[in-house]
């Protein structure tokens, strides 16, 4: 199910156009077996910024909460 939920395989042009997500692009790389270091990254991207926003959010929660 993962895998339909963007699987373009070009560059999008702007903002709002097509394009496939850092997970659906980390599994189409992992399953080539010939892109495994590059599947490796983007895992490591992906769990960059999600901490990322997680520390963003808990910093965000902490201000609320001070007022």
């Amino acid at each position: 199910m993962i895998y339909t939920a963007g699987t373009v395989a070009e560059l999008p042009k702007n903002l709002l156009s097509s394009g496939r997500t850092l997970a659906v692009h980390m599994y189409v790389l992992s399953q080539e077996g010939l892109h495994t270091d590059q599947a490796f990254a983007t895992a490591v991207i992906l769990l960059v910024m999600v901490l990322v926003i997680n520390i963003l959010s808990d910093r965000l929660v902490a201000l609320m909460k001070k007022e």
